[in-house]
C-alpha cells in the first residue's frame, strides 16, 4: 500500500489540491452579506488597556509584556481576554515547504488506552508519562506510515504497521545513540510486542482515517509562541449566518436528506472582546470554500496550537500560535471547542486525537437540559414573556429618560455597551428587555456552580449503585470543574444572547443597514391597552359599514386595521344567544330567560359605551395628569362590574351540550379580574412578514461533505430566502437562548395557551344550536384538572383535556390573572379569583355521557340530514313508539316473546329509547337525556301536566310517576323492569 501510494501521489497530486482549495485560496478574509457591518465589527478602538501577544504565551506568574497596558484601576480584576490582544503581522507558515497537508489518522481513545496498557505490561520499570511519550511517537508515526496513502484505500487500517515502522526506527537509534541506546532498544521491543497484539486482534488496534490534516515537515522545530496561519475565510454577521443555516436545512429537507453522522465545522467565531470600545460583537467565518491550509488542521484535546484573536493594523483576526515546540513530522492541531445540543451529533463526533486526555468526542453537549438547573427554575419562557411586558412598561413610564446606571451595569458585566457597538441606537425597551436578561445570566453564574457539583456527585452515587461495567468508582470531579462548566455556559449564553440582538437589528430596520435610523424608533411589539380601549373591546358593537368595508381592501395593513374593529365580547354574546333562543325545545320559561339577557346585555353595553364618551368629553376639557390617572382607574373599576353581571348572568341561563355558559362564564370572571391587557403592534412595518436575503446552496454544504477526500462540487444546489413571520420578533426575544430555531413562534404560541392569552369565548358554543356538543365541555374531571392547572402550575399553557379552549380569544387581547400574578413575583392566583371558580355549582357530566350514548344509537345521522325536523321531530317518534300497544308482562322474557311488534317498531325503540332493552336497567336507571324525551312528551301531550313547566320540573315529575308505578307494582306483584318500563 505504501508503495502504491507514493508511485500514485504525484499523478492524483493535481487533483487532490483541486479536491482540497473548495472554490479557490485566499490571502485574505471575504466579506458577505452587509459588507459595511462586517467590517465595521472588525474595527478594533482599544479602551481601558491592551494586552501584548507576548502575554498570552506567559507563565502563571507576569513576565516580558505580559502585564496588560494602560487598564483602568476599575478594571483591575477583569481576566486577560476581557481586553483586546494587539500584535504584529508575521509571515506564516507556508504549505508545501514548511507544513504538508495529507491525508492523517489516529486512533479513539479506547484504543489508546488499550495500546499504552501493552506498553506498560512491556515496560513495567517505565512510567505512565514515558509509557503516554511513545504513544504519543507512535501516532505521529501513523501518519508517516499511512499519509502516503490515497484516498481510494480503506479508512481504517491496522496499527501493526506503524508500529513496526516505529520500532525500526528506535533500533536504528539504538546503533547510533552513545546515552540511550538501552532505552531505544526496549522501546523497540515494546512496539514489537503490540505490532503482534495488533495482528492477533485487529479489531482491537484500529487505525481510523481523519481526513486532511496538516503536518510538520520543516527541519528546525516550529517553536512557543511563534506563529502559524491565520484562519481566513467567508466573514459573515450573526444574522446573515443563521440565515445559512436555516437555507441549508431547507435544502436538505427538500432533498429528503437526513443527518447521516457527525457534522463537519470549518467555522469559526470571531468574538470582539468586551474590553474594547464597541463592547462585545460576534461574527462567523465560514473557510469551507474560500480558505487557506488553516481549514485542514485538526482537532486534539491536548493541542499543541493555540487560537487567539488577535489586533493586526487595527482590525481583528484569528491567528494561529504554537503554544509548545512541535517537532518534524508531529500534526498541528488545536481544540475546537464545538459545541452541540444533539447529543446524537456528540456521540458521532468520536475523537482521534490519541491524547491522554482525551475526552472521547470533539463535540461538548451544551442541550437545553444540560447545566440548566437555575434556567429551568428561573428563567422559563413565562418569565421571559414577564420580563419583555416589564422592560416594555418601564421604557413607556421614563419615556424621555437617559438609560440608568443600572442597564449599563448589567450589560457591561457581559461586555455590551449601551449606545456602542451592537447595541448602538437601539430602543430603549429592547435595552431594558437585554438588562434583565443580563442580570439572569449574571445570576445564573453565580448560582450554577454548586447545583453542578452536586448533579455530578449523584450521577457518581447512581452509577457506583448500579454498578456500571468499566467504572471505577472514584469521584475526581471537583468544585474548580463545576466552576469552570458554569463559565462555559455563561459564554454560550452571551454569544447566544449576541446572535439574538443581531437578528433583532436586521428586523427592526427592515434591513436597510446596522446604522438606519429605524432602530431607535423602533415600537416594542406589545402595547397597553388603555381603558377606553379595553371597555371597546368587551363593550362595542362593529358596524356593518366596518365589516363591509374589510372585504373591499387589498392591502394587508389597512386590512388589519380595520379587523382590529371586530366584534366585541357583548356583540359576539348577542349573536349567538339569540341562535340558541330560537330553539324549539326551549320551554316558555326558558325562552323568556333569554330574552331577558339579550336586553339586559344590550343596555350594559350602551351604559358602558356611554361612560367612554363622557370620559373622553370630560378629557378634551383640560385635565391633569393625576386626573387622567383617576379617570382611567374609574373606567377599569366599572369594566370589572360590568364584567362580573355578565358573568353571574351567564349562570342563570340555560345550559345545553352545545352551549356551555357556565364555561363561558369562567372565561369572563377572569377577563374580569385581569389587570392589564395588551395588544400585539401588527400595523408596525417591522412586526410585518419580512424576507431575508437570497442564499445559495451549494451541493457540498447540503450533503455536509465539506473540506478533505470528497470533492466540492461549484453547483447551486438551491436557492432560498428566509421568510420571517409577522410574530418573530416577539418570538425570537423570547427564545434568545435557541436562535437556531427556523421558527420560535410556533414555541411561543403552544406556551401562551390560556396562562397569557385567555381562550375565545366562542369555544363555549357550538356552530349553530343544535350543533354537536362542545368537545370536553362535561367532564368535571376535566375540570378539575383544569383547576389544578390555575392553582398549581399558572405559569404553564392549559393541557387540551382540560376543557374546550381555543389559542387565543378573536379581541387579540393579551393578559390574564395568572400573568398579573407572575409579574408581581406570587406564585398562585389571588383566593378572591379562585374561590369563585372552585365553588360555584358545576354542571352534571351526564350531560356529555348521554349525548354520546346518542351518537352511538343513531341520533348523529337523523340530526346531519336535518337539524331542524330533527330536533322537533324526535320527540313525536318516541311518543309515538311507546304508545305502541305490548303487554308490559311480556318484557320480563327478553326479546324474543316482542314478537307481535314489528321490526321497524322495535328498530325504532332501539335507537330512540335505547335503554327500553337494556337488562341492566334495573342497575342503572334512564338518565337526563333519556328523561328529558319523556318530559317532553309529557308535557306538550299529557293532560296533567302544565304547559308552562319547565324541563327541570318535568323531569321531576316523570321521576315522581315512576316510583309510583314501581310501588304499586310492586304491590301487585309485578317485577321491577316492567314497572319502571310502565
Amino acid at each position: 500500500l505504501k508503495a502504491r501510494g507514493s508511485r500514485s501521489l504525484e499523478e492524483a497530486k493535481k487533483e487532490q489540491i483541486a479536491s482540497r482549495q473548495q472554490v479557490g485560496f485566499v490571502e485574505d478574509y471575504v466579506h458577505r452579506a452587509d459588507v459595511r457591518e462586517v467590517a465595521s465589527e472588525r474595527q478594533c478602538e482599544p479602551i481601558r488597556g491592551y494586552v501584548s501577544l507576548n502575554s498570552c504565551f506567559a507563565k502563571d506568574t507576569e513576565e516580558d509584556g505580559g502585564q496588560i497596558i494602560n487598564a483602568d484601576p476599575s478594571d483591575k480584576d477583569r481576566a486577560k481576554d476581557w481586553y483586546p490582544c494587539v500584535g504584529e503581522r508575521n509571515p506564516r507558515l507556508k504549505s508545501g515547504r514548511d507544513v504538508r497537508e495529507q491525508e492523517t489518522y489516529g486512533c479513539d481513545f479506547v484504543t489508546g488506552r488499550d495500546a499504552v496498557a501493552v506498553l506498560a505490561e512491556a515496560l513495567p520499570e517505565f512510567s505512565n508519562d514515558e509509557h503516554w511519550e511513545i504513544y504519543a511517537k507512535l501516532m505521529n508515526q501513523v501518519n508517516e506510515s499511512y499519509g502516503k496513502m490515497t484516498p481510494d484505500t480503506l479508512a481504517t487500517q491496522s496499527l501493526a504497521l506503524a508500529s513496526e515502522d516505529l520500532a525500526e526506527k528506535f533500533e536504528r537509534a539504538n546503533i547510533t545513540s552513545l546515552t540511550d541506546g538501552m532505552k531505544n532498544l526496549a522501546c523497540a521491543k515494546a512496539l514489537w510486542t503490540l505490532s503482534k497484539k495488533a495482528r492477533e486482534n485487529p479489531n482491537l488496534f484500529v487505525v481510523h482515517r481523519k481526513g486532511y490534516g496538516v503536518v510538520n515537515i520543516r527541519e528546525k522545530n516550529i517553536q512557543k509562541g511563534e506563529f502559524v496561519v491565520d484562519f481566513l475565510g467567508e466573514i459573515y454577521p450573526p444574522w446573515a449566518w443563521m440565515e445559512k443555516q436555516d437555507a441549508i436545512k431547507q435544502a436538505q429537507k427538500a432533498k429528503g436528506l437526513k443527518d447521516i453522522g457527525a457534522p463537519e465545522f470549518y467555522n469559526m467565531q470571531m468574538e470582539r472582546p468586551g474590553g474594547d470600545k464597541h463592547g462585545f460583537g460576534l461574527l462567523f467565518c465560514d473557510a469551507m470554500h474560500y480558505n487557506n491550509f488553516a481549514a485542514r488542521m485538526s482537532h486534539s484535546c491536548e493541542p499543541n496550537v493555540q487560537v487567539i484573536l488577535t489586533v493586526v493594523d487595527g482590525k481583528y483576526e484569528i491567528h494561529f500560535y504554537a503554544t509548545r515546540e512541535i517537532q518534524k513530522g508531529e500534526e498541528l492541531c488545536y481544540n475546537y471547542h464545538s459545541c452541540s445540543d444533539s447529543m446524537k451529533e456528540v456521540e458521532a463526533a468520536f475523537c482521534l486525537c490519541g491524547a491522554k486526555r482525551c475526552r472521547g468526542s470533539y463535540l461538548s453537549f451544551v442541550g437545553e437540559n444540560n447545566n440548566s438547573q437555575v434556567f429551568d427554575s428561573e428563567h422559563r419562557i413565562f418569565d421571559r414573556y414577564a420580563m419583555l411586558l416589564d422592560a416594555i412598561d418601564e421604557a413607556k413610564e421614563h419615556e424621555g429618560n437617559n438609560t440608568d446606571e443600572l442597564v449599563k451595569s448589567r450589560l457591561g458585566s457581559l461586555g455590551f455597551r449601551v449606545g456602542r457597538g451592537i447595541l448602538a441606537g437601539a430602543p430603549k425597551w429592547l435595552i431594558n428587555y437585554y438588562a434583565k436578561v443580563a442580570a439572569f445570566i449574571d445570576r445564573e453564574r453565580e448560582t450554577l456552580p454548586p447545583l453542578i457539583f452536586k448533579a455530578a456527585k449523584e450521577q457518581h452515587m447512581n452509577r457506583k449503585k448500579r454498578g456500571v461495567p468499566g467504572y471505577r468508582g472514584e469521584f475526581t470531579f471537583t468544585e474548580k470543574n463545576a466552576e469552570i462548566e458554569a463559565m462555559a455556559v455563561r459564554e454560550n449564553r452571551i454569544q447566544a444572547l449576541a446572535v439574538c440582538m443581531s437578528k433583532i437589528r436586521r428586523l427592526l430596520t427592515l434591513g436597510e443597514g446596522f446604522d438606519s435610523p429605524k432602530y431607535g424608533a423602533s415600537p416594542p411589539p406589545y402595547a397597553k391597552f388603555s381603558a377606553k380601549e379595553t371597555i371597546e373591546k368587551f363593550w362595542c358593537a362593529a358596524s356593518k359599514e366596518d365589516e363591509g368595508a374589510v372585504n373591499g381592501v387589498e392591502n394587508n395593513a389597512q386590512k388589519d386595521k380595520l379587523q382590529d374593529n371586530a366584534p366585541s365580547v357583548s356583540m359576539f354574546l348577542s349573536q349567538t344567544i339569540a341562535q340558541h333562543a330560537r330553539r324549539k325545545m326551549l320551554s316558555h320559561v326558558q325562552r323568556e330567560k333569554y330574552h331577558s339577557f339579550l336586553s339586559s346585555l344590550e343596555f350594559k353595553s350602551k351604559e358602558m359605551m356611554d361612560s367612554v364618551v363622557w370620559s373622553v368629553d370630560k378629557g378634551n376639557n383640560g385635565k391633569t395628569n393625576d386626573e387622567d390617572h383617576d379617570n382611567e382607574f374609574l373606567l377599569l373599576s366599572k369594566n370589572r362590574s360590568a364584567l362580573l353581571w355578565l358573568r353571574d348572568a351567564l349562570l342563570d341561563l340555560p345550559i345545553t351540550p352545545c352551549a356551555r355558559h357556565d364555561l363561558c362564564a369562567d372565561v369572563i370572571h377572569l377577563f374580569a379580574n385581569t389587570e392589564h391587557f395588551y395588544k400585539f403592534d401588527h400595523l408596525a412595518p417591522c412586526y410585518q412578514t419580512q424576507m431575508g436575503i437570497q442564499i445559495d446552496v451549494r451541493e457540498d454544504e447540503m450533503m455536509a461533505f465539506g473540506v478533505g477526500a470528497q470533492a466540492a462540487s461549484h453547483k447551486i444546489a438551491s436557492s432560498h430566502s428566509k421568510k420571517y413571520k409577522h410574530d418573530y420578533i416577539p418570538a425570537a426575544l423570547l427564545s434568545w437562548h435557541k436562535q437556531e430555531l427556523a421558527d420560535p413562534s410556533k414555541i411561543a404560541h403552544a406556551s401562551f395557551k390560556g396562562c397569557a392569552c385567555l381562550p375565545d369565548i366562542s369555544c363555549c358554543y357550538g356552530v349553530r344550536a343544535e350543533a354537536k356538543p362542545i368537545i370536553n365541555g362535561s367532564d368535571l374531571e376535566n375540570r378539575s384538572k383544569w383547576l389544578s392547572c390555575l392553582t398549581e402550575k399558572i405559569n404553564e399553557p392549559w393541557e387540551q383535556k382540560t376543557g374546550p379552549w381555543a389559542g387565543t380569544n378573536a379581541q387579540k387581547l393579551i393578559g390574564s390573572p395568572m400573568l398579573d400574578a407572575w409579574r408581581k413575583k406570587q406564585p398562585m392566583l389571588d383566593e378572591t379569583v379562585l374561590d369563585w371558580l372552585t365553588t360555584r355549582k358545576a354542571t352534571d357530566v351526564s350531560l356529555q355521557h348521554a349525548s354520546q350514548n346518542a351518537q352511538s344509537n343513531g341520533y348523529q345521522k337523523h340530526y346531519n340530514n336535518n337539524p331542524g325536523l330533527y330536533e322537533s321531530g324526535r320527540l313525536q317518534q318516541v311518543d309515538r313508539a311507546l304508545r305502541t300497544p305490548m303487554d308490559l308482562n311480556l318484557l320480563s322474557n327478553g326479546d324474543d316473546e316482542l314478537k307481535h311488534l314489528s321490526k321497524k317498531a322495535k328498530q325504532e325503540l332501539a335507537s330512540l329509547a335505547p335503554w327500553s332493552f337494556d337488562p341492566k336497567i334495573k342497575a342503572h336507571p334512564p338518565g337526563p337525556k333519556s328523561m328529558r324525551d319523556f318530559a317532553e312528551v309529557a308535557k306538550n301531550d299529557g293532560e296533567h301536566f302544565n304547559k308552562n313547566m319547565d324541563v327541570d320540573e318535568a323531569h321531576a315529575a316523570v321521576i315522581s310517576m315512576a316510583k309510583k308505578n314501581v310501588e304499586n307494582s310492586e304491590s301487585k306483584g309485578m317485577n321491577t323492569w316492567s314497572s319502571m318500563r310502565e
